[in-house]
Parts: C-alpha cells; sequence; structure tokens
C-alpha cells in the first residue's frame, strides 16, 4: 500500500505510457519508409535507373565496325596495293595456285558469321568514286547471294571493285577540277567588265552639274507688238532702267482683228473708186479681194474698243460700218531686253521691270519667239 502513494516511482508518473507508444509508433512508420525506399532503389528503376540498356548499345557499336574491309578500300585505290593484285590474277589465268592462297583461305571462314557487313560497305564507295562505270557494282552483290563458297566469292569481289575504283577515279577527278575552273574564270569574266560603264555612267553624272554657266544664256521677252507705237514706248522705258541690249524680231502671227465692213464691188474699177471717197474721212480704208470680189473696209484694229470708237466716230459722218472679226496674219514685232547669265539674275531684272508697269518673262537666249 505504501509503494502506490509514493511520489518518485516512474510507473505512477502522468503521460509516461503514452510518451512510449508514440515513439514506438514513429520508429514503426521509418523503418516501413527505409524498406519501401530499399525496395524502390534497388528493385525497381524509378529512382536510379538500370545500366542495362547502355551495356547493349555499346555491344551494338562493337558488331558494326568491319575495320577489315573499310582498310583494303582506299589501299585499292593506290597504285602499290594494285601490284600484288595483278601477279594473284595472273597466277590464276595460269592455273598455277599461288603461294599466298591458302593464307588468304583460313580468314576467310571466320567472317561467314558476318556477311552481311562485309558486303554492305563495299559497294556503296564504288559508285561514289566511279559514277560512269556502273556495270562493276552491279555484279559483285549478285554474284554473293549465288555462290555458296565465301572463298571464292571475296576473291572475285575484291578484283572487281578494286579495279572500278581504281580506273575512273584519277580519270575523273582532273576533268571536274578544269571544268570548275573554267566555270570560275568564266563568271570572274563578266563581273570584270561590269564596274567599267557603270563607273563611267557615274562620273557623267558627276560632272554634268559642274559645268560652267554660258554669259547671256538667258534674256527678258518683253511682248510681241503690232502696233510700232506701242514698241517705241516700251524701248523707252527699257532704256531708262538699263535694261540692255534691247533687240527687235518681226514675224507673222496670227491675230484676232476687228475690221470695219464698208461695201463690196463686183469690178475692181468702182471698188478703186468708192474707196478714193472713203480715204478722206477714214485715213486706214483699204481694199481686199474675196474670192471673185473686192471687199472695202474701213479700218482693222488689234483692240475691239479701238474699232468700235472708229465706226462711232464715221457713223455720225453718214458712213454706216459694220464690225467682223478675223484672224489675220499681222506683222508682229517680238521685243526682248537684258543678257543674264543665271535664272536668279534674270528673275530679278522682271521683278524691277514689274515695278516700272512691263511685263516680262524669262526665257532661253535662242528663243525669242
Amino acid at each position: 500500500m505504501s509503494k502506490q502513494f509514493l511520489p518518485d516511482s516512474e510507473e505512477n508518473l502522468p503521460g509516461r505510457g503514452e510518451k512510449g507508444n508514440s515513439r514506438q509508433a514513429l520508429l514503426l512508420v521509418l523503418l516501413v519508409l527505409v524498406a519501401v525506399f530499399g525496395y524502390l532503389y534497388f528493385f525497381t528503376g524509378l529512382i536510379k535507373p538500370r545500366e542495362v540498356a547502355k551495356e547493349q548499345a555499346v555491344q551494338t557499336a562493337q558488331v558494326k565496325k568491319p575495320m577489315p574491309p573499310r582498310k583494303e578500300q582506299p589501299a585499292g585505290n593506290g597504285e602499290p596495293t594494285a601490284k600484288p593484285e595483278e601477279k594473284k590474277q595472273v597466277a590464276d589465268k595460269d592455273g598455277k595456285p599461288s603461294a599466298g592462297e591458302p593464307g588468304q583461305a583460313k580468314p576467310a571462314p571466320a567472317q561467314k558469321p558476318k556477311p552481311a557487313p562485309v558486303a554492305a560497305p563495299t559497294p556503296a564507295p564504288a559508285p561514289a568514286k566511279a559514277p560512269a562505270p556502273a556495270k562493276a557494282p552491279a555484279k559483285a552483290p549478285a554474284k554473293a547471294p549465288a555462290k555458296a563458297e565465301p572463298v571464292k566469292t571475296a576473291k572475285a569481289e575484291a578484283p572487281a571493285d578494286r579495279k572500278a575504283a581504281a580506273k575512273p577515279a584519277p580519270a575523273m577527278k582532273p576533268k571536274v577540277q578544269a571544268k570548275t575552273e573554267e566555270k570560275a574564270a568564266a563568271a570572274a569574266k563578266p563581273s570584270g567588265k561590269k564596274p567599267a560603264p557603270v563607273a563611267a555612267a557615274a562620273a557623267k553624272q558627276i560632272t554634268k552639274p559642274a559645268e560652267k554657266q554660258v554669259a547671256g544664256a538667258y534674256t527678258l521677252k518683253i511682248g510681241a507688238y503690232v502696233l510700232e507705237k506701242n514698241m517705241r514706248a516700251a524701248e523707252a522705258k527699257l532704256k531708262k532702267l538699263a535694261v540692255t541690249p534691247v533687240e527687235r524680231q518681226k514675224i507673222h502671227k496670227t491675230e484676232p482683228m476687228h475690221r470695219l465692213y464698208y461695201a463690196e464691188f463686183s469690178d475692181h474699177e468702182s471698188a478703186v473708186a468708192d474707196l478714193k471717197k472713203l480715204q478722206k474721212i477714214a485715213p486706214d480704208a483699204f481694199l481686199l479681194k474675196e474670192g471673185d470680189k473686192f471687199v472695202i473696209y474701213a479700218g482693222s484694229y488689234y483692240s475691239e474698243g479701238k474699232a468700235a470708237i472708229e465706226q462711232d466716230r464715221l457713223f455720225d459722218k453718214g458712213v454706216k460700218l459694220i464690225m467682223k472679226k478675223a484672224e489675220v496674219g499681222v506683222p508682229v514685232t517680238v521685243l526682248t531686253a537684258g543678257s543674264f547669265a543665271g535664272k536668279d539674275e534674270a528673275r530679278k531684272a522682271v521683278a524691277r521691270l514689274k515695278k516700272a508697269g512691263i511685263s516680262a518673262t524669262v526665257i532661253n537666249a535662242g528663243k525669242k519667239k
């Protein structure tokens, strides 16, 4: 009874049993996790991939290496290796076995388990080096499956392949190189010729703007005058403004004129008699022959206003006139002034004449009409 009430006893402490149970549970969980991890690591490929696939890949790579046949192919292209083969062929033709045949027949059975890799690489390089003779590589693969003896097929195929590889290769290579060199030279020739005209055209374009301006290349067209009075008045203004030299050029130009019609006659004598009477009051009257008739006009005016004034004046004196429009070729005087090297200088002179009441335009010195 005394032990039940002792405070220092471990069995009577509260919560001691529960802690022990929890520790045991944790240990069990850890053991289970370790066991699962070990199973996954050693017996499955989830955590650590197996290396079986790599070993198989290495084995397949070793099986596919046909080292002996690849060494024989470059040897067939050279001249020194071809000599012992020719000796063997001569010995076969004579029917005498050569000393090297028994030595070569022994390694042939060792290649029996690998006939496919040996036959595959030999015909492949032959057509690449010799595209023209296609008969040799065609016969070689046909003989391999037909004959069962490996020793004879190896002897027959080897010289045929070596001959096909040795003969065309040295003959084709220099031709191909010569053709490529000729094509390169032909392509280089036109390319060297083209820049010459391009450079010449560029030089012409550059030199054109550098041309010097000719003195007197431009002049001013003042106007075309039918009446001499108006032309002389314009010349006087130009001299005051010091725009020289002033030049005249007479041309025949079709202009719309306003004529004052008086009468027409069938005979010339009666027309001349009436013209003399009319000229006493109209000094500008004249006679024209139009078809079979003779027509008298009291005057012809460039301005319609002046023609109307003259018509009213003669009407007051008892002469009835009719105004008619007509396109008439009349003598016209074209007036030009000034001599300028550039357009800018000529335009300044035009502005100066405009202030004085004279209209002018810039033209080339050769165009005065």
